[in-house]
């Protein structure tokens, strides 16, 4: 291969220092960002301190996988960005690209009709985009089969990843050739006014792809399926509602497939709006907190963030289809990388070559101008933000909201101002909650107050014992057994089904209860199979009594249940008055979702005088004789609550 590229050239001058500039700068700022996160990562913020559910979801292995997969990401970023930029200066020092245009011109010939424009720019744009999906294509493995699989975000599979890779071609190739053939035709019928046509084309394409990526292209890759009824479409209804935003349909899409993180997006617009949500999302935050984030989603297109970029994108895509059209023009810009034989005769047939060279150099600068986006883009997120507190009436959906989002994909808690400054387009968690705390309605400090009614999580049964554990629970010494024999109890109150809740205050929590349908089973053995062999046969005897009391008493509540009605099958609360709280909720939600009545059962050894109180209907006292002794009888009771 001939090296004919002028390094003495002022385009090929600004090429090199730019590309070297751009590796130096996000060198020292990754570096800095490493030095900051050996320094603090082990550190929460003060602001998230005063927030209970953060200081109890960033605990120290919380912080330190933080910190572990950030250096993961770095210390691989750190060999492929030098590696690809070898590789660029590489392709320009030695001549790939003038060599492949001579390569391709003796195929097709020289560029002169609207078919060979087309096979020419076609196969150039090809072949040099090889070279760095070629180098880049083990790092690209590394990320997704090494870090992410590691932090336990990544389900991707060989089969998966292979079949993503053939589609994303097939379906690149397609727009990729029909753009190119739209811009051959315009190099060669308007050469001198190709520039507006293409801009117009362009903006016509970013459009309709509004409308065909959702319909056509997604469904290719992922699965696309109508949000169930429930309270989380009933909360995100009760937003679009408030806001007056009419939208094609609510999506939930199977992203968990591919990856642990979350996300939710908009796509299409006028009557084709659709909003889409990571299946992931839905099962990281409560209804409140869904409708909340959606809420800054909305708050783009109601404080037209949308509209004001595309104020700015359409005129400057004349602008810069203009000063390509300009570029390449430029005979000496051809000649110093190598293109010896494209003179001021024949440039015109060769002008894709020169808005390949534009695009290059302007790629070796842009670096210059981020910071400059990124703060028009952080502006717009702190309004985005205080319009999500705004429509649901509190920022604190918001902000447990995003705690939770910061936490499960592992984002950084305290970067450096400059790094956050040049390379973030939204603000740090830290920031935005600073600003959703600021804002006249938002409760702070130690009066932050946040009450979340969310599915119940497993990892909170131990709490629950803490409760019950004195009251329920054999005289025995052997506490574990104890706790064990508890939990045999709790489980069997469990039931397959997705009317389980707990109420979280201050980030902690406080209250469980759990529901049961008529036909519903429960599947405590497979528990008690595994954590039973421990324990020996005199000991479990007593569980066995213990679930044959439960399901006997079970049987007799639902012999009165009709198929509309619903059972409360446990009920524990660690602070007074969160339970009445989180029942009364949960009644209003099971009425208005067609339940009748609430049907319980508790016994003696329970406070079953609150029920009364409460205005539940006692339905039966009964005597359970394996329970009673000779001095006192062992009562249970049945209530009744119309919902």
């Amino acid at each position: 291969m001939n090296i004919s590229v002028n390094f003495t050239n002022p385009f090929v001058s600004v090429f090199l220092c730019g590309t070297l500039a751009t590796l130096l700068i996000n060198h020292f700022l990754e570096f800095i960002d490493y030095r900051a996160r050996a320094k603090n990562g082990g550190h929460i913020p003060e602001v998230l301190q005063n927030i209970p559910l953060a200081a109890q979801t960033f605990d120290t292995e919380k912080l330190k996988n933080i910190s572990a997969y950030e250096d993961a990401k770095y210390f691989k970023w750190c060999v492929s960005s030098v590696v690809m930029m070898a590789l660029d200066l590489a392709l320009v020092i030695f001549g790939f690209y003038p060599f492949v245009f001579n390569f391709i011109c003796g195929i097709t010939g020289f560029p002169s009709t609207i078919a060979n424009s087309f096979c020419a720019f076609l196969l150039f744009m090809i072949i040099t985009g090889l070279p760095s999906s070629i180098i880049g294509l083990p790092f690209s493995l590394y990320s997704e089969f090494v870090i992410e699989k590691k932090f336990g975000f990544s389900n991707m599979t060989w089969k998966l990843w292979i079949t993503d890779q053939l589609k994303g071609i097939v379906v690149g190739l397609i727009l990729v050739s029909l753009l190119t053939f739209v811009a051959a035709v315009a190099f060669v019928k308007f050469a001198t006014s190709w520039w507006f046509i293409l801009a117009a084309i362009m903006i016509a394409f970013t459009f309709i792809m509004q409308v065909v990526y959702p319909k056509f292209i997604a469904p290719l890759f992922n699965k696309f399926s109508p949000l169930e009824d429930g309270e989380a479409k009933d909360k995100i209804m009760a937003i679009l509602d408030r806001v007056g935003f009419k939208n094609g349909g609510l999506f939930v899409m199977d992203a968990s497939k591919r990856s642990g993180h979350s996300n939710a997006y908009f796509s299409g617009f006028g009557k084709t709006k659709r909003i889409v949500l990571y299946d992931t999302l839905l099962k990281s935050l409560t209804p409140d907190e869904l409708a909340a984030v959606l809420g800054h989603e909305l708050g783009h297109f109601k404080l037209h963030h949308i509209t004001k970029r595309l104020f700015i994108m359409i005129p400057m895509e004349f602008v810069i289809t203009f000063l390509l059209y300009k570029m390449a023009h430029l005979v000496n810009m051809y000649n110093a990388f190598g293109f010896v034989n494209i003179t001021a005769q024949n440039v015109a047939g060769v002008q894709f070559i020169g808005m390949f060279l534009a695009a290059m150099l302007w790629s070796s600068i842009s670096e210059i101008i981020s910071p400059v986006s990124n703060i028009f883009s952080r502006k717009q997120e702190y309004q985005a933000d205080a319009f999500g507190a705004d429509v649901c009436g509190s920022p604190e959906p918001l902000i447990t909201g995003l705690i939770k989002l910061n936490s499960e994909n592992l984002s950084e808690l305290i970067p450096p101002k400059l790094y956050v400054f040049w390379n973030y387009s939204h603000p740090t968690l830290v920031e935005r909650i600073e600003k959703l705390k600021g804002r006249p309605n938002a409760r702070v400090s130690g009066n932050y107050q946040s009450d979340i009614i969310q599915p119940f999580e497993m990892k909170n049964i131990p709490l629950i014992l803490d409760v019950v554990v004195p009251m329920w629970s054999p005289p025995q010494e052997d506490m574990e057994f104890r706790r064990f024999y508890v939990e045999h109890i709790v489980r069997n109150n469990l039931f397959e089904n997705d009317y389980h809740f707990e109420l979280i205050e201050n980030g902690s929590f406080c209250t469980s209860a759990f529901f049961a349908r008529k036909a519903d089973v429960c599947k405590a053995d497979e528990w008690y199979s595994v954590e039973s062999r421990k324990y020996s046969e005199d000991l479990l005897s007593s569980t066995k009594i213990g679930k044959s009391y439960i399901e006997l008493m079970d049987e007799k509540t639902r012999a009165l249940m009709n198929d509309d009605d619903i059972q409360l099958t446990l009920y524990v609360s660690r602070k007074k008055g969160c339970g009445s709280k989180l029942l009364n909720k949960l009644c209003e939600k099971l009425r208005a979702q067609g339940w009748k009545n609430l049907y319980l059962w508790t016994d003696c050894e329970c406070n079953w005088q609150w029920y009364t109180d409460h205005g539940y209907e006692l339905l039966s006292t009964d005597v359970y004789k394996p329970f009673s002794s000779e001095d006192e009888d062992y009562l249970t009771y049945i209530f009744r609550k119309k919902l």
